[in-house]
């Protein structure tokens, strides 16, 4: 189970179904730098997209955008949270490059 960061993704893997992280992000590079995130912190962030959830993220570089979660999907080598900042208009996030994600009440 080493090479997926999370469970999920490994049972996933296991039954051939393809999950969300499935569809490859748009202009994302290769990158060897990523840190892996735990799986629990994986999980949220998944839950956040299946349920279409509000939120606020502040990147560890300090940059804060809000949007709606819409997609944890696997590019390249890392992770990214897809956020819809307005209709059409989707930000990738890499998953080791955020600080902190708050939910809208």
């Amino acid at each position: 189970m080493s090479r997926f960061s999370c469970a999920a993704c490994y049972l996933y893997s296991s039954m051939k179904i393809h999950s969300i992280h499935s569809r490859r992000p748009k202009g994302i590079a290769l990158t060897n730098d990523y840190q892996p995130i735990a799986c629990s912190t994986h999980s949220e962030y998944e839950l956040m997209a299946m349920h279409r959830k509000r939120v606020e993220i502040t990147g560890t570089n300090g940059t804060v955008v809000a949007g709606t979660v819409v997609d944890v999907v696997t590019a390249n080598g890392a992770e990214y949270i897809c956020l819809e900042l307005s209709p059409g208009n989707i930000q990738n996030i890499r998953l080791d490059q955020i600080q902190t994600v708050s939910t809208a009440a």
